[in-house]
């Protein structure tokens, strides 16, 4: 099944990153097709790890230019497993991004 999984958390420094990581290697050991996105532009290590698995940088802005540059996450939730990581304090642009595109209501 079809899955968006979003490691999430508004301090820095408290894990995400491993999660994310761990979540990673538990789909690359097991050989499960899945998509990798990295949205911390301050700390992007994941993408710096899994780049050759085709990790893919997205960023979740409030900016009406950059709004719609997550939208990838989305399409690609539909078909595959898809992983996330998140940076701190992301919750007021997520919160924006799922209201603006309805996600809830498309999911």
């Amino acid at each position: 099944m079809a899955t968006i999984n979003m490691v999430v958390g508004e301090k820095g420094g408290i894990g995400k990153s491993i999660v994310c990581k761990t979540a990673v290697q538990f789909q690359l050991d097991r050989d499960i097709d899945f998509a990798l996105f990295d949205a911390d532009r301050s700390n992007p290590d994941v993408s710096r790890i899994y780049s050759s698995v085709g990790c893919k940088k997205v960023f979740f802005s409030e900016n009406e230019k950059y709004e719609d540059q997550a939208n990838s996450i989305y399409f690609s939730g539909i078909k595959k497993q898809t992983l996330v990581n998140c940076p701190a304090q992301i919750l007021n642009p997520l919160k924006n991004w799922f209201e603006t595109n309805d996600l809830f209501e498309l999911a």
